[in-house]
């Protein structure tokens, strides 16, 4: 979230980078649970079965990895499970429910099948459809 610099300069001030890390995770997941509410406001959103169907708002949110991309995520309100998108180049790290460093995230994504084709064959010289 942080590059080098930013953390050596909040240490020079006595900030630890600890406490930064954290507020920016807090700062993240309220944003986060805003920008939830007011997309289900438009009611573009589907139920999910891996979603509680009522949030308690004393309870942590529930998160979901994406199925196929590492930069996405879910989170679920009342049901609803909505897509997120991590800003670049994080990648959401499933263990700690935040948009995190590359370096940091363990993605695993189910395999992927790979279809290739031919071109169509060129038929011989003075045959029809020769050039």
């Amino acid at each position: 979230m942080f590059n080098t610099e930013e953390l050596q300069a909040a240490s020079l001030v006595g900030i630890n980078s600890d406490c930064l890390r954290a507020s920016t995770v807090k700062t993240i997941k309220m944003l986060t649970l805003f920008i939830v509410g007011c997309l289900l406001a438009t009611g573009a959103f589907a139920q999910d079965p891996r979603c509680p169907a009522i949030c308690d708002p004393l309870d942590q949110p529930v998160f979901l990895p994406h199925e196929w991309d590492c930069s996405k995520y879910y989170v679920c309100s009342n049901g609803y499970a909505v897509e997120m998108q991590c800003p670049d180049p994080l990648l959401w790290n499933q263990s700690i429910n935040v948009c995190d460093w590359p370096w940091a995230v363990t993605c695993s994504l189910p395999p992927t099948t790979t279809t290739t084709s031919r071109p169509p064959p060129t038929p011989p010289a003075g045959c029809p459809g020769s050039s």
